[in-house]
Order: structure tokens, then sequence, then C-alpha cells
């Protein structure tokens, strides 16, 4: 999965929608960035908005920043999750 350095973004982000925090830290350990946005969004971001608390702990605990903003809004996800 994650080897010399070698990690694809799909793999952190299937790592994430699974829950799986173990590769998810593999895939930081070795480069992979938990800001990087798709559609201007974060992995992060995406799993607060499906309300999945399940990855969006899993995000947290491998070091997600809840304090990032939407760039459309100025929103954190942090203040999305409260006002949810």
């Amino acid at each position: 999965l994650c080897i010399h350095g070698i990690v694809g973004p799909m793999i952190l982000w299937e790592a994430s929608q699974q829950g799986t925090t173990s590769v998810m830290r593999l895939c930081v350990f070795f480069g992979q960035s938990l800001e990087r946005r798709e559609n201007g969004r974060t992995l992060l971001m995406y799993a607060v908005e499906r309300r999945d608390l399940s990855v969006v702990r899993s995000l947290l605990a491998v070091g997600a920043n809840p304090d990032v903003a939407y760039e459309d809004t100025g929103t954190t996800v942090l203040m999305v999750a409260v006002a949810e």
C-alpha cells in the first residue's frame, strides 16, 4: 500500500471511507496530505457533510485539521460540524 514513499491519494481516500485508521496513519507517514482537496473539499469536509461520525473521528485521530476553511464561504469544518 504505502511503500517507499509512493502513495496514491486514492489509498488515503479509500482508507478514510472505511475508517481504517492504521492505513491512514501509514499514508500520512509516507507523505499523503490530509488537507489535499478534491473539488474544493478535504476528506474531513466530505465526512462531516455525510455526517459520518466514525470517519470524522478516524480522520481527526490521524491529524486532520478541523479549522480548515471552505474556499467559497470561509466557514471551517468545525463550524459546519457544530451547526449540523
